[in-house]
């Protein structure tokens, strides 16, 4: 049992163990027995309480000489907690115990104390410790070889007695061992460690020395994705990771004592964080933040990294969309903590690009660190609730500039072709009959695209946007299209039996204006039918009387057909005059096209030009 303890193992009831076989190979059977005391006299129940008070003392023995073979030197009250942190699943050590345990290991040479600190206490390999090693095996140390030698190179000077022997499959068990303890030894510091931190440690209670001064607690935000920009409910959606840094007095180490560790991880709720929430947040979770672990160093200092995605309120200005920038901020505050007990600051250079994925619809324009309308990091505000308490916040903010590509392919260049086939509604010949069906048609294809853009941005009345203005007047241009089509249909159909041309309108759209725009009507000349017809008829109109005797039968006959003939002549000349006001007005209504194509198509294209030159950028 002793040669276990030694090796540090942990020995169990009917183990066994096989000794090499240059010593007899012998078998050995280790069996720890089970005390009772009940049931028991007086006399066997004194035995029994001294056995395993006895028991306990080895235990203790043997815990020491296990933590401070791993640690080499350690201090009273460290070496005190490992002890019992090791033996408490099985029994309670005294102080007192524990004191004396140490003491007879000192006596023995397993320990010894430090001259200038009497509570340090530094680990020793003595030859008395080999010496009864190799009693309890039973072997010969008279033999010397290479391994034996590398081990007394190890021992500490002044304390070597030189052992001529020693088995190979030793020094093989113990290298073993060791790995095995070293392996272990960065858990049982750890976990010292966070029962230390951890002792009388309160959750309530803001880490400070002073409690009149207040706690700095700086912020960083680091972008990782602008997840979405609602211009409809006016919020923004990023992705960010919140880097959170503070300085805990209470959670202060020397990392020489606990084995070199430098930094551990907390839960959430295990430890003192600031209750900064995001202020303008939108989102039915008001908390967004992934519990994550807080990382604490040995100096006191806190970092606290959650992720998130925030959805928070944006003020957005509609008025150059689909050519807009947006700014849009986040601002960040303790909800309970006023200015007296936390300081929220900037930390580092406010806005972390490194991880930055770019968005398809929103270009980053540029980043900047701003508190409301002022060149200052903080701002300090007074609330109705608490006027007496000042209250700091921060605030982030984006400067966003919307991609128009996607509104230019899908929407501006659509509206705009089917705007130009307007002017095609003035070229269209009247005869054709889908004059007016064209200009319709298009009038409703231009509300359906104005009913698109109001549903894409807000339903505010502070402004318009800038694709409504150009939507709008689009829709104004084929509305008006439609009213002087409607007019050029009227004139097409006039009659003289109906309207008459007055002289100025004769003037106007059959002198003025075809000169103006080139244009000339082709006129068709009657005046050889009409002497034709005089020429014929003259003969019958001055024939001379004849030698042949005229009946009255045939002079009625004669009468009679020039009458006829002057009819069809004032018949022929109403439909000649009633053809040629006809035309004078349907040439009139081609006037009026002709005007009105080259009026229309000079609005449409100023129109266009000057709305989107008006715009501050165009970003494809």
């Amino acid at each position: 049992l002793h040669l276990l303890i030694y090796m540090h193992c942990i020995v169990d009831e009917e183990d066994v163990f096989r000794v090499n076989e240059e010593f007899s190979s012998r078998l050995f059977r280790v069996k720890i027995q089970t005390l009772l005391a009940k049931g028991e006299t007086v006399p066997e129940q004194r035995e029994t309480r001294g056995k395993i008070e006895e028991e306990r003392k080895l235990e203790v023995e043997a815990a020491i000489v296990r933590i401070m073979k791993s640690r080499q030197r350690l201090g009273h009250t460290v070496l005190l907690n490992e002890i019992v942190n090791q033996l408490k699943h099985r029994f309670m050590p005294s102080p007192i115990m524990i004191k004396k345990r140490i003491e007879c290991l000192i006596e023995r040479d397993y320990l010894s104390r430090d001259p200038s600190d009497y509570n340090m206490y530094t680990y020793l390999i003595s030859s008395e410790s080999f010496q009864e090693v190799a009693r309890l095996l039973g072997v010969d140390l008279m033999r010397s070889d290479e391994n034996w030698q590398s081990l007394l190179a190890c021992l500490p000077s002044g304390k070597v007695v030189l052992i001529r022997s020693m088995c190979g499959w030793l020094f093989f068990l113990a290298a073993l061992f060791s790995v095995c303890v070293l392996s272990l030894l960065a858990d049982y510091n750890e976990q010292i460690l966070y029962d230390d931190l951890l002792r009388g440690y309160n959750i309530l209670e803001r880490p400070v020395s002073n409690c009149s001064k207040p706690l700095v607690v700086l912020l960083e935000l680091v972008l990782f994705q602008i997840v979405d920009v609602e211009e409809k409910n006016q919020l923004i959606q990023t992705n960010i990771w919140l880097k959170f840094t503070w300085y805990d007095y209470n959670l202060k180490w020397n990392p020489e004592e606990y084995g070199g560790i430098s930094d551990v991880r907390f839960p959430a709720g295990k430890i003192w964080k600031p209750d900064v929430l995001l202020y303008n947040n939108v989102d039915p979770n008001f908390d967004p933040y992934y519990p994550s672990n807080l990382v604490v160093y040995s100096d006191g200092k806190i970092n606290w990294i959650p992720p998130a995605i925030v959805r928070s309120s944006c003020k957005m200005d509609v008025t150059w969309f689909p050519f807009d920038d947006q700014t849009c901020c986040l601002k960040f505050g303790s909800w309970t903590y006023n200015d007296r007990k936390l300081v929220l600051e900037q930390g580092g250079n406010g806005w972390d690009m490194s991880e930055y994925i770019e968005n398809g619809e929103w270009l980053l324009v540029v980043s900047q660190f701003t508190t409301a309308d002022y060149p200052v990091r903080r701002t300090v505000k007074l609330y109705e609730c608490c006027p007496d308490e000042p209250y700091s916040d921060v605030k982030y903010c984006l400067h966003i500039r919307r991609r128009t590509l996607y509104y230019g392919f899908n929407l501006i260049i659509p509206s705009l072709l089917i705007s130009l086939m307007t002017l095609l509604g003035f070229i269209l010949p009247v005869e054709s009959g889908e004059k007016l069906t064209l200009e319709i048609t298009i009038l409703l294809s231009v509300c359906v695209f104005l009913t698109m853009v109001s549903q894409m941005t807000p339903s505010t009345s502070e402004a318009v946007s800038l694709i409504g203005v150009f939507f709008s007047s689009h829709m104004i241009v084929v509305s008006a299209s439609v009213v002087f089509n409607v007019i050029v249909l009227n004139l097409h159909y006039r009659t003289q039996d109906t309207h008459r041309m007055g002289v100025w309108t004769r003037k106007v759209l059959l002198d003025w204006f075809p000169r103006i725009l080139l244009m000339r009507r082709p006129l068709k000349s009657n005046s050889n039918i009409h002497s034709d017809i005089r020429n014929d008829s003259e003969p019958l109109l001055n024939c001379k009387e004849t030698s042949i005797q005229r009946t009255n039968e045939i002079c009625q006959l004669l009468e009679q057909l020039i009458a006829d003939v002057r009819y069809i002549r004032e018949f022929v000349k109403n439909e000649e005059e009633e053809q040629e006001a006809r035309n004078d007005w349907k040439f009139a209504a081609m006037v009026v096209d002709r005007i009105c194509l080259i009026a229309f198509s000079f609005v449409i294209l100023v129109s266009t030009i000057g709305i989107f030159s008006s715009s501050p950028h165009i970003t494809v």
